[in-house]
């Protein structure tokens, strides 16, 4: 009868180990995965974190470039025609004759692109034909005092032709860009 007990005992220490046994490689199975979802919630977090950081430097870099390219951007809206100041481009051409003295100033064809109905920020052209006659020195100088303009114009298809000894006739086209705000 003794042996039977024995046996028995074997048996319920079997049982007992086995059962610490899985449940043990359940609790080792169960830590596995709760630190595997922790490693991949914390690469989530790291990754958003680098995110969030480049997100701040790009913004912390755009606000120097518009800080740092401040005169830079006004000098570049200077050389547009704003649609608003078309008749003061007009004028300004007009003015060259009095200002080089002894010319005369003619814009022969004035044409510019409807804006109108553009969105803020759209570009176009002036297009222009000009005439300057009178004495060489002086029909230079306007050509120079056009050159000048404070807008950023160019001057295209120059015609240079003499109509006397003293009197000269230059022809060309100025284009400038023109700017709807």
């Amino acid at each position: 009868m003794k042996k039977a007990i024995i046996n028995s005992n074997h048996y319920l220490a079997l049982a007992v180990s086995s059962c610490i046994f899985v449940c043990s490689i359940l609790a080792f199975v169960f830590v596995y995965h709760q630190v595997g979802l922790q490693m991949q919630n914390t690469a989530v977090a790291y990754t958003k974190m680098n995110d969030a950081q480049l997100q701040e430097n790009n913004a912390k870099n755009v606000v120097n470039t518009l800080a740092a390219t401040q005169a830079q951007r006004a000098l570049l809206e200077s050389f547009f025609v704003r649609d608003d100041q078309t008749v003061g481009l007009i004028t300004q051409i007009e003015n060259v004759e009095l200002k080089a003295g002894a010319v005369s100033v003619t814009i022969a064809s004035i044409s510019d692109d409807d804006l109108s109905a553009a969105s803020i920020g759209t570009t176009g052209n002036i297009h222009a034909h000009i005439n300057v006659k009178g004495p060489w020195p002086n029909a230079m100088r306007a050509l120079h005092l056009l050159e000048s303009l404070p807008y950023g114009e160019s001057i295209d298809n120059l015609r240079v032709t003499p109509i006397s000894d003293k009197e000269w006739n230059i022809e060309f086209d100025l284009n400038a860009v023109l700017i709807h705000e």
